[in-house]
């Protein structure tokens, strides 16, 4: 013990001050090895039961490393990838030691089930996490005919038909912040506000009358799987609301032909647009009802330009030295809720000169 006198010094030695226990370590992706930024740690003092709200947390810098000092005790340690963007969260959370929460503490994973870390004044512990990835889905939407791709907005639904998320992209998305599970996927095109240009299906082709309601869709809905380590890819194709869809052949072989510059008029005249054969030939145009189109070609490969249907043109109907109106009138019904689809057929010059040219 220590005396201390009125009106006297006291001197003391060999005063021991104790700091803290520091807490260091990495969150790592754990197939990868790479560093994770933006996770949380989060310490739970031992003994608060399963509920425990009780604890200190630290986030990872921009490496994944982080320090902490903390009181002497015994914790249960959680680590939570905390991007602002929750979508962009693409690792399961964990208590440690490597305990994966699915759905997040306290849902399919509780405090103590982890390893308790004791952590003692004056000492240095370095605990690291492994965060396991999620499943990485690709969706992709995609014009019937043309295969092209169109901007969407898609959203997610596990298999009970509850609401998970939602995005836009253009023509494909990569999202990895789903957990394994069944999901279903319903997507509109994204052109115009209310999304009227293509239809709306879920996956795989469920035709649906409401966006935001996916119990709008019919019978042909299906779920798709996430599984833990693969990638899941689905591709949704839909079709024009109205307009004109068709395929470039060649009318000899009946090959299709790409890169085809396909022109829409109207009936007075009026350019009203274009689109570009794919791969497979096909073009697709959202266009105006209750009109009628002359259709052109604008091609500098090999095969003679036309004016729909089989009128041969020496130049594209385009430069103004062909008669768009010899062609014939493409209908749109002011009813109708499907593309017109056409076939246009186009022969190479040299079989246009061999059989003399018209």
């Amino acid at each position: 013990a220590l005396t201390v006198s009125l009106g006297q010094e006291t001197h003391f030695s060999n005063y021991i001050i104790h700091q803290k226990g520091i807490v260091q370590g990495l969150v790592r992706d754990a197939e990868t090895g790479d560093s994770i930024d933006a996770t949380t740690i989060q310490f739970f003092l031992a003994g608060g039961g399963v509920n425990n709200t009780s604890y200190v947390s630290i986030n990872a810098g921009n490496n994944g490393l982080y320090e902490l000092s903390l009181d002497s005790g015994n914790y249960y340690l959680y680590a939570n990838e905390d991007n602002f963007y929750p979508y962009s969260n693409q690792h399961y959370s964990q208590v440690y030691q490597d305990i994966d929460c699915h759905s997040g503490l306290g849902i399919d994973c509780t405090l103590n089930q982890g390893q308790v870390v004791n952590i003692a004044n004056d000492t240095k512990t370095t605990i690291d996490f492994n965060l396991k990835p999620k499943p990485k889905l690709i969706v992709n939407f995609k014009d019937f005919v043309s295969l092209q791709a169109v901007d969407f907005d898609v959203s997610i639904y596990d298999a009970n038909l509850n609401y998970k998320l939602s995005s836009s992209a253009n023509g494909s998305l990569e999202i990895q912040s789903l957990a394994s599970g069944s999901y279903y996927a319903i997507a509109r095109n994204q052109s115009d506000y209310l999304g009227e240009n293509y239809d709306i299906i879920a996956y795989p082709n469920s035709f649906c009358t409401d966006f935001n309601f996916i119990t709008s869709c019919d019978a042909n809905m299906q779920t798709f799987n996430l599984v833990d380590g693969n990638a899941q890819e689905i591709t949704i194709y839909s079709h024009l609301l109205r307009g004109i869809s068709g395929y470039v052949i060649d009318e000899t072989t009946g090959n299709p032909i790409s890169g085809v510059v396909i022109d829409y008029w109207n009936d007075l005249g009026y350019h009203a647009g274009s689109a570009v054969s794919a791969a497979n030939g096909g073009f697709s145009k959202f266009l105006s009802n209750e009109v009628d189109y002359y259709i052109s070609t604008d091609t500098n490969n090999d095969y003679v330009n036309e004016v729909y249907e089989n009128v041969k043109c020496p130049t594209p109907a385009i430069l103004g030295q062909c008669d768009i109106t010899l062609g014939n009138l493409v209908n749109i019904p002011v009813a109708n809720d499907t593309p017109i689809i056409i076939n246009v057929e186009l022969n190479k010059i040299d079989l246009i000169f061999a059989q003399g040219f018209e």
